[in-house]
């Protein structure tokens, strides 16, 4: 596993763009419980509701899902590695 900043450094900022926006969607797509949204711009899936996910929203619910003992370690693994992305997105916007 690779740190974002040192993959970003290696790719640069275009590429690294392109890497995050890949992984968050295959991140997504293994998730049962998710599928694409034709109005929602942040999540990129489908819902049920009318109001679509805010990044805020999307990282309460995986922080949520932490703590559930039926999921399995893979994908444990992936959800904390979109936590840990949706954070790092964060604090970039932070610091803007």
């Amino acid at each position: 596993m690779i740190a974002p900043s040192l993959l970003k450094r290696l790719l640069g900022n275009e590429e690294f763009e392109n890497w995050k926006s890949l992984t968050l969607q295959k991140t997504l797509e293994s998730m049962p419980d998710v599928v694409y949204c034709p109005r929602c711009q942040t999540s990129e899936k489908r819902h049920v509701g009318i109001m679509c996910l805010t990044q805020e929203m999307k990282l309460s619910i995986l922080q949520a899902r932490q703590s559930s003992t039926q999921m399995k370690d893979k994908q444990r693994q992936r959800e904390q590695e979109m936590i840990h992305e949706l954070l790092s997105v964060r604090e970039g916007h932070r610091r803007i």
